[in-house]
């Protein structure tokens, strides 16, 4: 591999070797290190070998922890919104159990009720939607 000296001073005197094997590592790198010592007998040779492998895990170990953070905020947020939304839910209900209760007592029914509870009082206009219609069997709210 050729670098520029002006380009990468502090590259100078390092050399670097792609070296497709067979067989196993420490072996190969003893050979190659042999090959090395006797082509350059003056210059010194200091090896780190790695696999491809480890250069790539080595090289992807900060991505894969900003990814694991933002996984974890990622839950964070889920999880604060869920009990957000269960708290607004529970905040409503107990405002309307007067009207929940007056309207049980005149006999309507446990699912009218239940959608009476999740579709108004969460804000959602499920009354006004195709699926709140009388044909599909949802009452209106």
């Amino acid at each position: 591999m050729y670098l520029q000296y002006f380009q990468y001073p502090e590259m100078a005197g390092i050399a670097s070797f792609e070296i497709h094997a067979g067989g196993s590592l420490s072996q190969t790198a003893a050979l190659v290190r042999e090959e090395l010592r006797s082509k350059l007998p003056r210059t010194p040779v200091q090896s780190q070998v790695q696999t491809l492998t480890e250069q790539v895990q080595h090289t992807l170990i900060r991505e894969r922890l900003l990814a694991a953070l933002a996984t974890c905020f990622g839950i964070l947020a889920l999880v604060l919104a869920a009990v957000g939304l269960y708290g607004l839910l529970a905040y409503m209900v107990t405002r309307s159990t007067g009207e929940i209760g007056i309207r049980m007592a005149l006999g309507a029914e446990r699912g009218a009720m239940l959608w009476l509870v999740i579709g108004a009082r969460c804000g959602c206009s499920f009354s006004e939607s195709p699926w709140a219609s009388p044909r599909h069997g949802l009452p209106r709210a």
